[in-house]
């Protein structure tokens, strides 16, 4: 993750911009076919030679709460039915890691983005709801405040030495 620039700040509050904002997700999954790559546009994109494919989907990201960070959400288009065998496929856990990012070179085949202006920490997946037309993940930071650190407790068993 980095700072947002100040360049980046000023598209972002510009009211009529002529450079495309874009976001780009990489779901990591422990299945056959390895990480899957899909951006928020009208056709596909390169970030960093990687070939992220066009699918419509809205994120809602957590809000921040006095109990801490809720609950994301994200809705990907599943008109083609191609998502419905990979979740079927996919046993154990998948991670999704949110980029925004502009364009470098619009006018090659596929346009080249290769500014990433900003990457949230990924986030675990703890739902899947999917049917001929949506996917619906349920995305959550990792709750790092509930393990334990170090591993071991310190403790008389644990280490005698220190009582």
């Amino acid at each position: 993750m980095k700072n947002i620039t100040e360049a980046f700040q000023a598209l972002v509050l510009e009211e009529n911009s002529s450079i495309p904002i874009m976001h780009a997700l990489e779901i990591q999954h422990n299945g056959a076919g390895g990480t899957l790559y899909i951006t928020n546009n009208t056709e596909d994109i390169l970030i960093n030679t990687v070939l992220y494919t066009a699918v419509g989907f809205d994120i809602k990201m957590p809000e921040e709460s006095e109990d801490g960070m809720r609950d994301a959400k994200l809705k990907l288009s599943n008109a083609d039915q191609y998502l419905t065998e990979l979740i079927r496929s996919v046993q154990g856990t998948f991670n999704v890691t949110i980029r925004v990012v502009t364009p470098t070179d619009l006018t090659v085949t596929p346009p080249e983005c290769d500014n990433v202006e900003y990457e949230f920490l990924p986030l675990a997946v703890t739902n899947i709801k999917y049917d001929t037309e949506v996917v619906e993940l349920t995305l959550v930071y990792e709750l790092l405040t509930q393990k334990s650190f170090p591993k071991f407790m310190y403790n008389a068993t644990n280490f005698p030495g220190m009582f």
